[in-house]
């Protein structure tokens, strides 16, 4: 019953927020639009379909880290000291790296992929008349997109941890990695090569950073087992 409490009372908080901030993140995201890009309203309920769009992704995105945490919470007591550690050293990091992912796509991707477009258009005589709330459904969707894929690190690290791979397979599998890579990149992205790098290149840093890691601490590792 405290659970139920604790939820509905920071939904009630989460919702006040999110339909504070909802315009301001309209205006946001109307700033970054191309130049030639006119909004246009495809029917007499689009104001309110931006505005509910825009505040459900809002409520979601603040109550997520909070439903994270009470499950958290509540699986803390059957945990493993073990699992405790591993938990509450993957969880800031997994954190971080979705939110870097996810502004990455809100604002590079978006902006090089809603620029292309809009390019794409006037180039073949088409004018950029767009719904806004088209607009921020493929934003939200690109930012969770690319969150999600941030998280490469994390299973990379996992499935060497697990000994499904090894740390030389890893490395001898870079060319294979580089391919996945761009054809992800190619179908995620606008079809024009520097939006596709924009997003191979940190796809490359990601699983090169992540196999200097495993590196180290594997090294760190022996030298402790030794002392």
């Amino acid at each position: 019953m405290n659970i139920l409490k604790k939820v509905l009372s920071f939904s009630l908080i989460s919702l006040i927020l999110s339909l504070f901030f909802n315009t301001h993140l309209i205006r946001l995201i109307i700033n970054v639009l191309p130049e030639e890009v006119i909004l246009m309203s495809s029917s007499p309920m689009e104001g309110i379909n931006v505005l509910t769009i825009t505040t459900v992704f809002l409520f979601i995105f603040l109550m997520l880290p909070f439903l994270i945490y009470e499950i958290i919470k509540y699986c803390l007591p059957a945990m493993k000291e073990k699992e405790k550690k591993l938990l509450f050293s993957v969880l800031p990091i997994s954190s971080i790296l979705f939110l870097v992912g996810a502004l990455f796509g809100f604002f590079v991707i978006t902006g090089f992929g809603l620029l292309f477009f809009a390019d794409l258009n006037t180039g073949i005589g088409i004018q950029n008349y767009w719904s806004l709330s088209g607009i921020i459904t493929t934003i939200a969707t690109t930012s969770f997109i690319f969150g999600a894929v941030f998280q490469l690190p994390i299973l990379i690290t996992a499935i060497v941890r697990f000994g499904f791979v090894t740390l030389e397979q890893l490395k001898k599998a870079r060319l294979g990695v580089v391919l996945i890579g761009a054809i992800v990149s190619a179908v995620l992205t606008p079809p024009d090569v520097i939006s596709q790098l924009i997003m191979l290149i940190p796809l490359v840093l990601l699983f090169e950073g992540t196999i200097l890691y495993i590196s180290l601490t594997k090294k760190k590792g022996k030298e402790e087992s030794k002392c």
